[in-house]
């Protein structure tokens, strides 16, 4: 039998679970990136809307985590742009 596969010194079995966290980046980051190939015009705008809400989390002085879950908000924002019709993208 082949032994299991190894990755940074722990077998598959042993990974680690992705946090709640990483899985809502990794999940943000998918919307975001299927929303930029549907409409682009309409993505364009996130980067200056992701600083933007970064520079109020601060002035807010949202933790770390609460400021990572703004960004994430951020990111999917328009994720609704992704169920309409073409015509109305």
């Amino acid at each position: 039998m082949a032994a299991p596969a190894r990755n940074g010194g722990l077998s598959i079995t042993e990974q680690p679970a992705p946090d709640d966290d990483g899985l809502a980046v990794c999940a943000a980051a998918a919307l975001e990136a299927s929303l930029r190939a549907r409409a682009p015009g309409v993505h364009a705008s996130t980067p200056l809307v992701r600083q933007l809400a970064a520079r109020v989390g601060r002035e807010l002085s949202l933790d770390t985590q609460a400021q990572a879950q703004l960004d994430v908000a951020v990111r999917i924002r328009d994720v609704g742009m992704l169920a309409l019709p073409d015509s109305m993208v």
